[in-house]
């Protein structure tokens, strides 16, 4: 098999997720949307941040599927209509603000954007496909109290505020972006010490890595960044502040996790179907261990804790196997 090291460094990767608005009179972002009778039909811009012209009133069907740039978008009140699969599998979207206007948000519309966490939506929507948002795990839906998106959030037992969220990067620099390495063949890699995050699908299903050490300048590790890396057979955290829900799910061949101080919150599913998973070292710093985050691993897993810690609490709460050889 042919060799691929890759060193994850600035020069090799993606520009920088920021949070800036362009100066329009540089670069007009209007011809990167596709659009006819006034229905948004596709967008072929590379932006994180985007805004859907004013005077689109509907989204048709696959206008932003497979986006993998996208991380912000705000959608403007003259839209009425989101048509299905609009947003589908856009997996380094975190952050949607629809406008009051917006009345039918119709199926699939965001299914499968696994990095998706806040999502604002207007009193003005009347209906909502229960599958607008399958496949995502940790989202908060922000909506007016008492108006039927608020009901809905309720109904499908999604995070639910009242107040809608504002939009910062959480990791600003420079980020291994949503399926950078996705499907590559690559035996070696280096996380270098200019990174900040790593998102979603980052390296989904990257079989031939047998090591991966994630250094503590990393703030997150976005859902399935590292999903079904099936050759993975050891993996270091050194105090990564957030590993998010299905960070590492499927890593048939993980056996040993180390994870260092510094790091706070495991999500749900995070290492779920790790089936060869035998030891876990958790630090003193971990406070959150997220609802079956090492289902279906090894029945001889053992998670090592220090004494009278959190995360000892925490592998008690959860039914886990625990000890203090750490």
């Amino acid at each position: 098999m042919r060799k691929i090291i890759a060193v994850l460094a600035a020069a090799m990767l993606a520009m920088p997720v920021s949070c800036g608005k362009s100066d329009d009179k540089k670069d007009d972002k209007s011809r990167y949307f596709v659009i006819e009778d006034n229905v948004l039909v596709g967008y072929t811009g590379k932006d994180a941040i985007v805004h859907i012209p004013d005077g689109v009133t509907e989204i048709n069907q696959r206008a932003f599927w497979g986006n993998n740039t996208a991380v912000a978008v705000y959608i403007p009140s003259s839209v009425r209509k989101l048509d299905e699969n609009a947003f589908w599998s856009c997996n380094g979207l975190r952050f949607v603000d629809i406008a009051e206007g917006t009345e039918t948000i119709s199926e699939c519309v965001f299914w499968s954007c696994p990095a998706l966490k806040d999502v604002n939506l207007p009193e003005s929507v009347k209906y909502m496909d229960d599958s607008v948002f399958w496949a995502i795990r940790g989202l908060t839906l922000h909506a007016p109290e008492n108006s039927y998106a608020a009901g809905f959030a309720k109904d499908h037992r999604f995070s639910l505020d009242y107040t809608p969220a504002v939009y910062e990067d959480e990791a600003p620099g420079k980020h291994i972006t949503a399926s950078q390495y996705a499907d590559m063949d690559l035996t070696e890699f280096e996380i270098g010490s200019d990174i900040a995050a790593i998102d979603a699908n980052a390296f989904y299903h990257c079989e031939g890595p047998a090591a991966v050490t994630v250094p503590e300048n990393v703030q997150y590790i976005a859902p399935d960044a590292f999903g079904y890396c099936t050759g993975l057979k050891t993996a270091e955290i050194q105090g990564c502040r957030d590993v998010r829900a299905n960070a590492f799910e499927y890593c048939k061949g993980l056996e040993k996790l180390t994870i260092g101080e510094g790091t706070v919150s495991i999500g749900s599913w995070a290492f779920s179907y790790c089936e060869n998973l035998k030891d876990v070292f958790l630090p003193e710093s971990l406070s959150e261990l997220g609802e079956y985050a090492f289902e279906h691993c090894s029945d001889d897993l053992v998670l090592h804790v220090p004494a009278g810690s959190e995360a000892e609490k925490l592998a008690k709460l959860a039914g886990l196997d625990y000890d203090n050889n750490i």
